[in-house]
Order: structure tokens, then C-alpha cells, then sequence
């Protein structure tokens, strides 16, 4: 038999000390199990003890790590993390899968609808992957048509441009939402039917680069030198060849 000799309070836990050992117990084992200084137990009954105060421990953690949605993967992997052995993490994620306190699908769907106007399908499908959610499901929830979303964000950005010419606007929203996951094919589309709203005055634009030049570099080369090459740095920025002729 085994022989409660005390109940210690550390660190906010209480502590269980039997035979010289002790254990941290859950406080409602403590109650349910009449822990006392002076009661004897049984090793099986000791086994069934520290059993169930480790499930306990665990679900506790879960609950608290649920508050916020996770996959099936990332809560097993924090249990798991926290010391929590494999199999018992299976039996509770059997009953987590059971009560829809984890549910894949259901993730998915949400973060695609949370994140499909700031991430293009490639950038959700790596971190639904990196998250352990199955080839299935991602293949499922990704079954919208990106283009209306990724045709309206590059709408906005070109009728709030005030400050690049078409070709460099263009490189730069390629750059951007191609970064972002989104298909290339799918952003060349979508530039090219909102470029219509392109509506900065490039000749303007195309003046003030012109004098920015003119001031950064007219002390530094002479005249026959400066202006070959000022046309060649505005070129280089996008602007059309017969436009730049029109400055010199």
C-alpha cells in the first residue's frame, strides 16, 4: 500500500506527497479520490490516480489552447510538446473530432474565407499544409475563382496611383499579388482589364522624374554626357522612348 503523508501547495499546484514522492494532482482528484494525510492506496489504485490526473492536465490545456480554432495537427503537436504522451493524445483528439472541438473542414473554410483577400490560393494552400490540414480538404475549400478578388484589389491600387507610370505600376502589382499567391496568369489578366482605370497624368510624372535627374546629376557630367543619360534612366523607369524625346 501506498501512504498519503501530506498535500503541499507550490507554485499554485497542489502537491501530493506519497511514500516520499510528489505528485502534482489536479485539485477535483484530490476530492474525488478523499486524498488525505494518513489514506493508504492500493498501486492499482495509484496507477488509476496519476491516469487519470494526467488526462485531466491535458484536457484542461486543450480546452484552454480551443479558445482560439486549431487543426487537429497543431493541438496535437502542442499536447504532445507539452509532455503529453501519443497515446493519450489520440484518445483525446477522438474525442475533440467526436464533439466538433476540432474540425478540419471547418477550419479550412473559415481561413479561407478570412484570408482570400490578402492571400492568393498558393500562399493559404502552404500554410493550411504547414498547419497538417489534409490534401482533401485544401483541394476543396480552394475550389472559388480568385479573379474577381485579386481584379478589385489592383482595381483600387491603380485609381489610387498618383505616383508611378503604367510600366512600372504594372511590375510592381505583379510583384506584389503574385508574392501574395496569387497566380500570374491570373494577375496579368486582371492588370490588363483594370488598366483602364489608370488615370495618373504620366506626362507630369514623367517632367518631375526629368528633373530629378537633371538636379542629381548636372554638376557631376558635362551636357553631351548628362543627356544620353538621363534618357536612358528614364527609359529604364518605364517611360515611352518618343515621350522622353519630347524633354530634350
Amino acid at each position: 500500500m501506498k501512504r498519503v503523508e501530506s498535500i503541499l501547495v507550490k507554485d499554485r499546484k497542489r502537491h501530493v506527497v506519497i511514500d516520499g514522492s510528489a505528485y502534482p494532482i489536479e485539485f477535483e482528484l484530490i476530492g474525488k479520490y478523499r486524498l488525505r494525510p494518513g489514506r493508504e492506496l492500493s498501486d492499482g489504485e495509484l496507477f488509476e490516480l496519476l491516469g487519470e490526473n494526467e488526462r485531466v492536465l491535458y484536457d484542461k490545456l486543450a480546452i484552454r489552447r480551443l479558445k482560439s480554432m486549431r487543426t487537429e495537427y497543431e493541438l496535437a503537436s502542442y499536447l504532445e510538446n507539452k509532455g503529453a504522451s501519443k497515446k493519450l493524445v489520440r484518445e483525446l483528439m477522438d474525442i475533440y473530432r467526436t464533439k466538433k472541438y476540432v474540425d478540419d473542414d471547418a477550419y479550412a473554410s473559415y481561413y479561407v474565407e478570412t484570408r482570400k483577400r490578402s492571400e492568393g490560393p498558393r500562399k493559404i494552400e502552404e500554410k493550411l499544409k504547414e498547419k497538417g490540414v489534409s490534401s482533401v480538404i485544401i483541394e476543396k475549400v480552394l475550389n472559388y475563382d480568385s479573379y474577381e478578388i485579386v481584379f478589385d484589389l489592383i482595381k483600387k491600387r491603380i485609381e489610387t496611383n498618383r505616383t508611378k507610370n503604367r510600366k512600372k505600376l504594372v511590375l510592381s502589382l505583379k510583384t506584389h499579388f503574385v508574392g501574395k499567391g496569387f497566380s500570374l496568369e491570373v494577375v496579368d489578366d486582371a492588370i490588363r482589364h483594370a488598366l483602364r482605370y489608370y488615370a495618373a497624368d504620366e506626362q507630369a510624372l514623367l517632367k518631375k522624374d526629368y528633373e530629378k535627374l537633371v538636379v542629381a546629376y548636372e554638376k557631376k557630367m558635362d551636357r553631351a554626357t548628362l543627356e544620353p543619360f538621363i534618357r536612358q534612366k528614364l527609359y529604364q523607369k518605364g517611360y515611352a522612348y518618343e515621350d522622353i524625346k519630347k524633354l530634350f
